[in-house]
C-alpha cells in the first residue's frame, strides 16, 4: 500500500472533498497498481489525510516504475496550493539486476592460526535472480573484532591483487551472466602468541553498467561472511594462584571486626597480558547458620596489560563455638580469553577452632540436691553436670563424692564415677543412692569434686576443660532427707484451768522417715516449797510422726 499525504493549511473549518486522477507513466494501472477510489474526504477540523494506492505484488522481476497523481477538484470552499501533482515510484522488485551474496550453508568459519605459511581460504559470491546489465560487486574486510572498522593492515588476513596484499576487491558479472565467482584470502602465520581475531568480509557496493541499467542488490542475510582465526599460545594469559595462596593457611577468627584474607592470582609469566580478564571464584566448604566469612563467591578483574590481582574475603568475628573448619578457594571460570593452570586453581585455608568447641564443664551448686523418692523413701544425691560453650563430640567426665561427716556410717553407692556427655548434650543428671545406718544430719554436706575431663573422639582441636570456679561444690542435706532430731517445742507448757489439760507439741529437725516417739510424765524430784502433788494422766505414751511431718501434739490431764 502506497500512502500519499495530503495537508490542509490555513483554516480547518468544514468538510472537504478532494478529487484526484491517476496517470500512468512506466507503471500501468491494473498491472502494477490499483486505485480503490478517486476522492479523499477531510472532516471538519482535520488537517491531514492520505491518498491510498494498492501496489500489486507479484513474482515478476521488474525495474522501478512510476505513475502520477493529479489533484483535480476540491469541494467545500477550499482552494489548491502550489503542489497539485505527485510522482510515485514503485521500487524495482525480485532483483531484475541480480541478487548477490556469499554462497554456503554456514556463512561463518573458525580456522586455526597458521604456524609456518599462509593458509588460503576461498570465498564464493553468487548472482541469482535477474541478469540484466554488467554488475561489479565490491567487497572489503572489517575487523579485527570490530565489525564496523574497515581493515587496513594486511598482516593477519589479505588478498593478492597485482602482486600486492590488499584488504578489499571486486568481482564482475557480465550482462546476462549468472552463477558463482570466487576470490582468495590468505591467513598469515603467527610470529608470536596472538589473540583470537574475528574478521567480517562484507559486500558493501554493487554498481551496474552501462549507466541507467540498474544496480544489482545484496541479498538479505547473505551479504557478509565471518572468519574467526583462533588464538595462538596464550595472549590473554594463563591464570593461577600465587604467593601466599600456594600454601595452606590457618587463620584465627578476629575477636571484633573483620580480618582480610588475600588470595593473589597472576597471569603466568610466560603468557600474554592482552585485554582485561574477569576471574570468577567460589569458596567450597562447611556452611553454617552464622557465616564465617564474606563473600562466599565473586569475581575479580585483571586489567589490560596487568599481571596480577587479589581476591579478598573477610573473616568475621562471632561468639559461636566452632571446630577447626577447612575450606577451598576455587577458581571457577575466566572470561576474556584467558585459561586456568589446571594444576593451580585451588587454594586451601582453615579457620581455627574457637570458643571451646568441645565445651567447658562444671558442677553448679544451685542445681545439686539430695532427694527422697516417694515410692520407697530411698535417698539419693542428685548431681547435675553442666557443659558450657561448644557441644562438639563426646566427652567423659570423672568425679568423686564424699560425705563431710566422718565416721557417720553414711555410705554412698559410688564415691567415684564417670559421666558421659554425647555430642550436642549440655546437661547430664546422675543419682547416687545413700545407704548405711548412720545419721544423716540436716544441713550436713556432701562434697562433689571434678577430677578429669577427656574428649572421646579423634582429631581434637582444643581439649575440653573445667569451667573456672565450678570444679567443686557442696550439696546440702535438706530437712526432707535428714534424720530427725526430736524434742519438745517448749520446755514450759500451760494448763487450761477449765479443762485442766495441757497441749504438748513434739517437733523434729529432719523429717525423713516415720518415727515413733515414746514419752512419759511425772513429778519433779525436788519440788519447790508449797508444792502439792497431783495426778497426771496418762503417765506415758507413744507418738507416731509420719514421713515429712515436722511436729505432732498430744494432751495430758
Amino acid at each position: 500500500m502506497a500512502k500519499i499525504p495530503l495537508i490542509r493549511k490555513g483554516g480547518n473549518y468544514g468538510q472537504l472533498t478532494v478529487k484526484f486522477s491517476v496517470v500512468n507513466s512506466t507503471a500501468m494501472e491494473g498491472l502494477d497498481y490499483v486505485v480503490p477510489k478517486r476522492e479523499v474526504v477531510l472532516a471538519d477540523g482535520d488537517r491531514n489525510a492520505t491518498i491510498d494506492i494498492v501496489i500489486i505484488d507479484d513474482n515478476i522481476m521488474e525495474f522501478a516504475e512510476r505513475f502520477i497523481i493529479r489533484l483535480d477538484e476540491i469541494l467545500g470552499g477550499a482552494k489548491f496550493g502550489d503542489l497539485t501533482t505527485s510522482t510515485v515510484t514503485i521500487a524495482k522488485s525480485d532483483f531484475p539486476n541480480g541478487k548477490f551474496g556469499f554462497k554456503g550453508e554456514r556463512l561463518q568459519k573458525t580456522v586455526p592460526n597458521p604456524d609456518r605459511q599462509a593458509k588460503k581460504e576461498t570465498l564464493s559470491i553468487e548472482r541469482t535472480g535477474g541478469v540484466t546489465g554488467q554488475q561489479k560487486v565490491f567487497w572489503r574486510i572489517l575487523g579485527p573484532n570490530n565489525p564496523k572498522q574497515v581493515l587496513i593492515e594486511t598482516n593477519d588476513i589479505n588478498s593478492i591483487s597485482e602482486n600486492r596484499k590488499v584488504t578489499s576487491g571486486s568481482l564482475i558479472w557480465n550482462d546476462q551472466e549468472a552463477g558463482v565467482k570466487t576470490f582468495d584470502l590468505y591467513l598469515e602465520p603467527y610470529t608470536t602468541w596472538e589473540i583470537e581475531k574475528t574478521f567480517v568480509i562484507q559486500i558493501f557496493d554493487i554498481q551496474g553498467s552501462p549507466q541507467g541499467v540498474g544496480d544489482g542488490e545484496i541479498g538479505p542475510n547473505i551479504g557478509t561472511f565471518t572468519i574467526t582465526i583462533s588464538k595462538f599460545g596464550h595472549p590473554n594469559g594463563i591464570i593461577l594462584f600465587n604467593g601466599i595462596a600456594l600454601t595452606e593457611r590457618i587463620v584465627d577468627e578476629p575477636e571484633t571486626g573483620t580480618l582480610t584474607l588475600r588470595f593473589p592470582i597472576i597471569r603466568r609469566f610466560d603468557t600474554g597480558t592482552v585485554g582485561s580478564v574477569q576471574v570468577f571464584w567460589e569458596i567450597e566448604g562447611p556452611v553454617s547458620a552464622a557465616p564465617d566469612f564474606q563473600p562466599r563467591n565473586g569475581s575479580v578483574v585483571i586489567g589490560d596489560e596487568l599481571w596480577n590481582a587479589d581476591i579478598e574475603i573477610r573473616i568475621l568475628a562471632d561468639d559461636v563455638p566452632e571446630l577447626t573448619e577447612s575450606f577451598k578457594m576455587v577458581l571457577k571460570r575466566v572470561d576474556g580469553g584467558a585459561e586456568f593452570d589446571i594444576n593451580n586453581t585451588v587454594s586451601y585455608f582453615k579457620i581455627r577452632y574457637n570458643d571451646y568447641p568441645h565445651g567447658q564443664f562444671g558442677i553448679i551448686p544451685k542445681y545439686q540436691s539430695v532427694i527422697v523418692k516417694p515410692a520407697d523413701l530411698s535417698r539419693h544425691v542428685r548431681l547435675n553436670f553442666t557443659r558450657h560453650d561448644g557441644t562438639f563430640g563426646a566427652v567423659l567426665l570423672t568425679f568423686n563424692i564424699r560425705y563431710d561427716v566422718p565416721q557417720s556410717n553414711i555410705i554412698i553407692n559410688n564415691t567415684a564415677g564417670t559421666v558421659k556427655f554425647d555430642a550436642a548434650t549440655t546437661n547430664v543428671i546422675m543419682e547416687l543412692g545413700i545407704v548405711g545406718d548412720g545419721f544423716l544430719a540436716i544441713d550436713s554436706t556432701f562434697t562433689v569434686t571434678l577430677i578429669d575431663v577427656q574428649y572421646l573422639g579423634q582429631g581434637v582441636t582444643m581439649p575440653p576443660k573445667f569451667k573456672l570456679g565450678e570444679t567443686e561444690t557442696k550439696v546440702i542435706v535438706p530437712a526432707i532427707a535428714a534424720n530427725s532430731e526430736v524434742g519438745f517445742k517448749s520446755d514450759l507448757f500451760s494448763v487450761d484451768e477449765v479443762t485442766r489439760t495441757s497441749l504438748i507439741t513434739v517437733v523434729r529437725r529432719g523429717t525423713y522417715g516415720t518415727i515413733d516417739v515414746s514419752w512419759k510424765s511425772g513429778l519433779p524430784s525436788n519440788p519447790p516449797v508449797g508444792y502439792r502433788a497431783g495426778k497426771i494422766t496418762p503417765q506415758l505414751g507413744t507418738l507416731t510422726i509420719a514421713n515429712g511431718i515436722d511436729s505432732r501434739n498430744f494432751t495430758v490431764e
